[in-house]
This record gives C-alpha cells, structure tokens and sequence, in this order.
C-alpha cells in the first residue's frame, strides 16, 4: 500500500460500514448490482485519493462523501443512457410514420409514373422500388448479374428522376407530401 493511504483499522472501519453503505445505495438506484458497482467504484475511488482525513475518526464520514459523488456521477451517466435510447425510439418511430406516408404518396406517383418509362425501366423499379425485391434477387430471376441489375436501377431511377421533375417540377426538390400532381394531368410529352 501506499504510504499515505491508511492501513488497519481506517480501511477496516470502511470494510466493516460495507452493509450500511449498500443499504444507503439501494434506496437510491434501481437494483442491487446497480448498488454493488456504485460501492466497488466508491471504493476504488477512496483508495486513489492523495488525502485522507487526518482523524482517523472521521474516515466513514468521509467516505460518505466519495460515496454520493460516484452516485451523482452513476446517476448521471444512466440518465444520459437513458435519453440516448429515447432520442433514438423517438426518432425510430417517427422515422416509421413519416416513412409510410412518404411511401403511400410517392409510389402512388411512381405507380402513375412506370408506365411512361421504358419497359425494362418499369419492370426494375416495380420490382426493386415497390415490391421491395432486392437487386440481387431481380438480377437472378431477369439473369443477369448483380453490377448489371445495379446499373438497370440506377438508370431506371434517374429516368424517372426526369419524368418526376417535369411533371412536379419544384415538388420533387423539396419532397412534398401532398401530392397534387396527379391533378395537373400526364407528364409533358406522355
């Protein structure tokens, strides 16, 4: 041990609040592991200290205090887990919503859209797009490759990029949800 940490009866006077100080912990986290980890952390951080106090009386006072420090900074760190994992639930969720109405409105346009594009352009987005085949599975079933079926979609997309803008025009920069395209009629040159 280190010269200035106490040995004998200071440690030992922790050592035997051990019981005291896990009663103090469980009132204050959600479970006794929760409570064991806050001791053990206590603990390690009282024997790190330079300074112990100088009456040797006063140690598990002492101790009480490096105890509600590694509590405040357990509490701390579960809090901030615990907004972690909301912020990303959150996010999820209304990732899932705003996804499913982005979808119904975009295939609807899409739908109208495929059959002004070249066949094989139709046939890939439809396929790819929404029936949400993946583009290996496509390229097996057209017998092609899967760089080659990647580069069908790629055109395909952009094709219907073009076809988007000229019947959307700004509507498809900055993504509505309301789509009244339909409304307009068929697309310039349909």
């Amino acid at each position: 041990m280190r010269d200035d940490v106490p040995s004998g009866p200071p440690i030992e006077a922790l050592f035997a609040q051990r019981a005291r100080f896990e009663r103090f912990l469980r009132r204050r986290v959600r479970s006794s592991a929760d409570a064991d980890d806050v001791l053990q952390t206590a603990f390690a951080n009282a024997l790190k200290r330079d300074r112990w106090p100088r009456d040797r009386t006063r140690v598990v006072t002492w101790f009480y205090r490096v105890l509600r420090r590694t509590l405040l900074d357990h509490v701390r760190r579960e809090d901030a887990r615990a907004r972690g994992i909301a912020r990303r639930a959150s996010t999820a969720t209304l990732g899932a919503a705003t996804e499913e109405a982005l979808r119904s409105t975009v295939c609807a346009c899409v739908a109208d859209l495929l059959p002004t594009l070249r066949p094989e352009h139709a046939d890939i987005l439809r396929r790819v797009e929404l029936d949400g085949d993946a583009v290996s599975t496509v390229a097996r079933t057209l017998g092609i490759t899967p760089g080659n079926a990647a580069v069908r979609v790629h055109r395909a997309r952009r094709a219907l990029a073009t076809r988007l803008e000229d019947l959307c025009g700004a509507c498809t920069t900055h993504g509505c949800l309301r789509c009244t395209c339909a409304e307009r009629g068929p697309a310039p040159g349909v």
